[in-house]
């Protein structure tokens, strides 16, 4: 299994869908992952493993896509069609879910600004040195001079 952000899935098309679902790796949000945990909680952990169990048993049995909605679909009706009280955990997920992209980008938004509002304050030197240090040229300029011939061909 595999566990990452909701928001850095791919939303229609990849081949991790595919090589997750050829190799038997079950791809999970942390929200998926939250409302697992919940219901084992809120049930029991014999239940919780019932629940996993049922989810990678879906996952073995799809047919390799890179279809993002055919595998989020199979993985999500399998998890609502396990239990009447996952119904109530996956709103309440989803809606935590969204809130969570929203302040990921209000957050990401308002870093930006800030750093376009630091750029437009420097002055023409203070941009240059900062250019040459975004593109690493002095660190790329040691490389090249450190590059020297291995002897190899000096090896006899």
């Amino acid at each position: 299994m595999v566990v990452c952000p909701i928001h850095q899935l791919q939303q229609r098309s990849s081949q991790i869908y595919e090589q997750a679902s050829s190799q038997n790796v079950c791809v999970f949000t942390y929200s998926h992952l939250s409302v697992l945990v919940t219901y084992a909680i809120r049930t029991s952990a014999k239940q919780g493993e019932r629940l996993l169990n049922t989810v990678l048993k879906t996952i073995a049995s799809m047919n390799p896509s890179k279809d993002a909605v055919a595998y989020w679909t199979m993985l999500n009706r399998a998890m609502l069609g396990f239990a009447s009280e996952i119904d109530r955990l996956w709103a309440d997920e989803k809606q935590a879910a969204t809130e969570s992209v929203a302040a990921v980008k209000e957050e990401a938004l308002t870093y930006l600004a800030s750093e376009r509002e630091r750029i437009m304050r420097m002055s023409h030197e203070e941009a240059l040195l900062a250019l040459v240090k975004v593109h690493r040229i002095e660190s790329r300029i040691k490389v090249i001079k450190a590059v020297a011939d291995s002897g190899i061909f000096g090896i006899r």
